[in-house]
């Protein structure tokens, strides 16, 4: 029986309210990196979409084509879990208006996560909401755990749902 990469935990942990950052290696095989807005595993595949600003992701959107590799790191700001999606672009296009809405509601949410450990919320929303904004959507081939601790760096899951 054929089984997604992202399983039920990969696939949740982007909604956890994570730090995201994408990365992507450029002509010149210099890795270009850029901060992800908001990420969400599309139901029963093996994609995730995810959202840049363009404003502050010019280098890394230059790198990004369909066909071309790279990664989502993701980092659970809770309790520092951390998960790295591996695989080949497949989109990059300008963002719906759905798209734009549903990271205005990660945007909420991140905000009230930092406002409960002190953190002036409004500094975040500012820079966190710079239109206009791109969706680059990647096909996951490989799912590795980058939490810090021991057994860093072990493959969670490939083709298959096996490591």
């Amino acid at each position: 029986m054929f089984r997604t990469v992202l399983n039920e935990t990969s696939a949740a942990h982007l909604h956890r309210n994570p730090g995201m950052y994408a990365a992507i290696a450029s002509a010149t095989h210099h890795p270009e990196t850029t901060r992800v807005l908001t990420a969400t595993a599309e139901e029963g595949t093996d994609v995730v979409r995810f959202l840049v600003s363009r404003a502050s992701s010019d280098r890394f959107l230059a790198a990004a084509a369909a066909g071309r590799r790279a990664c989502i790191v993701a980092a659970s700001l809770a309790d520092y879990e951390t998960l790295q999606y591996k695989g080949e672009l497949v989109e990059v296009r300008d963002a719906n208006n759905d798209e734009v809405a549903a990271l205005r509601r990660s945007v909420d949410a991140f905000c009230a996560l930092v406002g409960h450990v002190g953190i002036d919320p409004t500094r975040y929303r500012a820079h966190l909401e710079v239109a206009p904004f791109a969706t680059l959507r990647l096909r996951v081939d490989s799912v590795f755990d980058q939490t810090p601790r021991v057994g860093a760096g072990e493959l969670v899951s490939t083709p298959g749902g096996q490591p």
